[in-house]
């Protein structure tokens, strides 16, 4: 780095922190709760985001790899060996960031034993009732004697559907507590659909062979293969579009790296499943990819019907999926055969919930538990849900753009990825729309990892991220604020590493006194220790998140003001204007929170 360009550096990061030394002189009682946690006890992470914004200058004039005006697909072709050794990198990677405290069976909580309940059931007697088999180790000479119990359960099962498709369930008591119900044909079934636990079944069967003096280090090995597997197939698809390898990894590892998916990786939860089967559908089925070879067409189909398996709530999902990708296959055989391949799970699932359940619909499981969450698709309408929708971005505990702060430079490049990539940026916000409204049927997140239930998404916006970075790397504007959201939010991720549960708060520890604690004022909040305020209405939550949505639509109109037609300005007067931008905007964004905090 040059002199002049070390200087331009250090002057940025010297302006962006220079309000810190305002804090000695004004209690933190008389200002904004995140004002007061910028300027006290969050000053590291104001620092760090100095460095962040001040390194992008570091960078002005660095290309991306990429002529603007040449194909898209025209320079994203690495040599295979180079991404191999991406993909063998991601995946050491994910293993290096799962903390010592996972590799114990006594850190599992949640739903997490209950997957592994019914790994271990699949792996003595191919099931998941639970009430049936013996707890011994599971032995390959069982294998014989299971396989001939699947198959006769699977005629018994189909049978029952050809002679009775509504049986008369009325007197039968569903009830097992704990999300468990009684089968309709006798044992007992957790309501978690056994997908994640089929994945996970080769794990616990080599399990006791290859590392016996733990119980569950080759799940985390599981765990960890499924998230190098979802940001690297992002960083590919990334590349792909943007005509860029440089671009699509700088995405995939910004948005990769987040806290959610990467809590995700290492917690025995569906989501990371879902992350990597939708990144590897969507690079072969998203409008302007290569036609996809016949194997990897029913691959992707295969995968498709599958989601629901892994939960109910990518039924949706599963539909999108197939649709771009029958579309992107045209009419013919590979088509039809495609699209059979796609039935063959749903049709398994709809037997294996009409068998425990007598219901024939993939939500069965869930009406049976009687659950208070869902009880319907007609939940899908209602105030509930548009609060759900805005937690699930704004929420203290499980918001998004909260817990994963680059996602929302993914948001603000959308635009510049809409005028490059139209169609592939279109397909990619309607997968992510069909992961959003589950989750704002769900209230916007679950017990577990906080951004848990939106951490799929990340793998969406990395490679519309990855298409917007060439055309705005010559924004100073947008340059720093990537670089500040992506350096706080490594931070934010490593400050929380060992307490990633949503029952807490997540920013516990962040905030040295109650003036500072703005996450408190965002929706769907805990309140302190001791405090008790009057339950919020639908209304005033839902009028929470939208003023940080207003908030993130005001920045995404003044970043795009910065045409590339204008004359560039002096460095250092462009990051001022950007300074004091963020700077107002946190004091406006929490003090109008503040106002709409519910009182005692």
């Amino acid at each position: 780095m040059s002199p002049p360009a070390l200087a331009r550096t250090l002057a940025a990061a010297l302006l962006f922190a220079a309000p810190l030394g305002l804090a000695p002189l004004v209690p933190p009682d008389w200002l904004p709760a995140g004002l007061a946690f910028a300027l006290g006890s969050g000053r590291w992470l104001v620092l760090l985001a100095a460095g962040g914004a001040a390194l992008s200058t570091a960078l002005e004039g660095t290309p991306l790899d990429l002529d603007r005006h040449a194909p898209f697909q025209a320079r994203s072709a690495w040599p295979t060996w180079r991404w191999l050794l991406v993909g063998l990198g991601l995946w050491a990677a994910a293993l290096a960031v799962v903390p010592a405290t996972r590799w114990s069976a006594d850190q599992l909580s949640g739903d997490e034993p209950k997957y592994l309940r019914q790994a271990d059931s699949l792996a003595r007697d191919l099931d998941v009732d639970l009430a049936s088999g013996s707890l011994a180790p599971a032995r390959l000479s069982d294998l014989p004697r299971n396989l001939h119990s699947l198959a006769r359960d699977t005629l018994r099962a189909l049978r029952d559907l050809a002679r009775d498709p509504w049986p008369d369930t009325s007197g039968h008591a569903w009830q097992a507590g704990q999300w468990t119900i009684h089968g309709l044909h006798g044992g007992s079934y957790h309501v978690q659909a056994p997908g994640l636990p089929v994945l996970l079944l080769p794990a616990r069967l080599l399990q006791p062979t290859l590392d016996p003096d733990r119980s569950h280090s080759l799940v985390l090995l599981t765990l960890a293969a499924l998230l190098a597997g979802a940001v690297y197939q992002a960083a590919r698809l990334g590349a792909e579009l943007s005509g860029s390898p440089l671009a699509g990894l700088l995405a995939a590892l910004s948005l990769g790296g987040a806290a959610p998916l990467l809590s995700a990786g290492r917690h025995v939860y569906p989501e990371i499943a879902c992350a990597a089967a939708l990144a590897f559908v969507a690079r072969r089925s998203l409008p302007g990819q290569p036609r996809p070879r016949p194997a990897a067409a029913l691959g992707c189909a295969l995968l498709c019907g599958a989601l629901p398996w892994l939960h109910v709530k990518f039924s949706l999902l599963a539909v999108l999926a197939l649709a771009l990708l029958l579309l992107r296959l045209g009419p013919g055989r590979l088509r039809a055969a495609s699209a059979a391949a796609a039935a063959l799970p749903v049709a398994a699932l709809l037997l294996f919930d009409h068998h425990v359940t007598g219901l024939l619909r993939p939500d069965a499981f869930y009406l049976r538990a009687a659950s208070s969450v869902y009880s319907g698709p007609g939940d899908v309408f209602g105030v509930r849900v548009l609060v759900g929708l805005g937690v699930a971005l704004f929420g203290a505990r499980d918001g998004l753009l909260v817990m994963a702060p680059a996602a929302a430079a993914a948001l603000l490049a959308l635009p510049a990825a809409w005028a490059r990539q139209r169609p592939a940026t279109a397909a990619l916000l309607l997968l992510a729309a069909a992961l959003w409204l589950p989750t704002g049927l769900h209230g916007g997140g679950a017990p577990g990892p906080p951004g848990r239930l939106m951490s799929p998404i990340l793998v969406l916006l990395a490679p519309a991220l990855a298409v917007a970075l060439p055309a705005l790397a010559a924004r100073r504007a947008f340059r720093f604020t990537l670089g500040a959201l992506l350096v706080a939010g490594l931070a934010l991720s490593v400050a929380q590493w060992g307490s990633w549960r949503r029952m807490v708060d997540p920013w516990d520890g962040l905030f040295a006194s109650r003036a500072e604690a703005f996450s408190r004022l965002l929706p769907d909040a805990p309140p302190a220790p001791g405090e008790r305020l009057r339950p919020p209405s639908p209304a005033a939550e839902l009028l929470r998140a939208l003023v940080p949505a207003l908030a993130l639509l005001a920045w995404a109109a003044w970043l795009g003001r910065a045409r590339d037609s204008r004359p560039p300005r002096p460095v250092l007067r462009e990051l001022a204007t950007w300074s004091a931008a963020a700077w107002g905007s946190l004091a406006l964004v929490t003090g109008l929170l503040g106002l709409l905090r519910p009182g005692p």
